[in-house]
């Protein structure tokens, strides 16, 4: 009794442990977080100075401007929402191979695993790849979401193919119901509620992703940001990055509206 009682104490003084050595380690301290804020504040006085130049945002003006990034912004959200549908379609395949009430166990074990082996590999390190077989472009972007969201969703698509009650499946087996009938009616119509809510959550994770893939020459508005940021145009970037936190909140919004609508 007193081991079992002692292992939760040892269990938190080694994580308490481990959260200094990582303070430590990653160089962390007061003095430098001071400073950092006093480079930021600096940061933000060139920023509002910047602002009040007349070629701020060039010869025609901000428009021109909003005009261009919009069309970015819309590039990038095309390639989460095609790369999040695509993903869900191929996602529903494979979830079937990895719900232990569908195929056993073992198989079920194994295509998890694999799930695994994809959602480990950064949407950035797809797009890198596809960049380097298909080239520039949006299209590198859209193969990068759907290969990552791919993994992912089936996770969660197969889970929830696990969560349907036994006995709806029992009803339609003992109905003499042919499999694939089983599959439409029992399993996927009691998880469509859940297979769409992971299908909105998706969405809003890829939009975020996709907002960087331009950064590697996978389209959007990422290009954009890496070129303001590496020229030092903080004008411009000020207002891409507003224009995307605009853009993210209203799809947060509309994602959590539309998973309360599903409960």
């Amino acid at each position: 009794m007193r081991r079992n009682k002692l292992a939760p104490a040892a269990l938190v003084l080694v994580l308490i442990a481990i959260y200094f050595f990582g303070l430590y380690f990653c160089d962390m301290s007061p003095g430098r977080l001071t400073r950092g804020i006093e480079s930021g504040m600096e940061f933000f006085r060139e920023l509002a100075g910047s602002f009040r130049s007349e070629d701020a945002f060039g010869r025609r003006g901000i428009g021109l401007l909003i005009w261009r990034l919009a069309v970015a912004v819309m590039e990038t959200i095309l390639i989460a929402y095609v790369g999040t549908i695509t993903a869900g379609a191929v996602a529903i395949l494979l979830a079937i191979c990895g719900a232990r009430n569908i195929v056993g166990p073992r198989w079920a074990l194994v295509a998890k695993s694999a799930f695994g082996v994809i959602r480990s590999v950064p949407t950035l390190v797809f797009a890198l790849l596809f960049v380097s077989m298909v080239g520039l472009g949006p299209f590198s972007g859209v193969l990068a979401v759907c290969m990552h969201s791919t993994g992912a969703l089936a996770k969660l698509f197969s889970e929830a193919f696990e969560d349907v009650p036994p006995n709806a499946l029992r009803g339609l087996a003992a109905m003499g119901a042919a499999r694939a009938v089983i599959l439409r009616y029992g399993v996927l119509w009691n998880a469509a509620p859940a297979l769409v809510t992971h299908l909105l959550y998706m969405f809003e994770l890829n939009f975020r992703s996709a907002s960087v893939l331009g950064l590697v020459g996978a389209g959007g508005i990422g290009f954009y940001l890496a070129t303001y940021l590496r020229s030092g145009d903080w004008p411009k970037l000020t207002v891409a990055i507003v224009l995307v936190a605009t853009v993210i909140a209203l799809n947060d919004w509309f994602a959590s509206r539309m998973r309360a609508y599903l409960r």
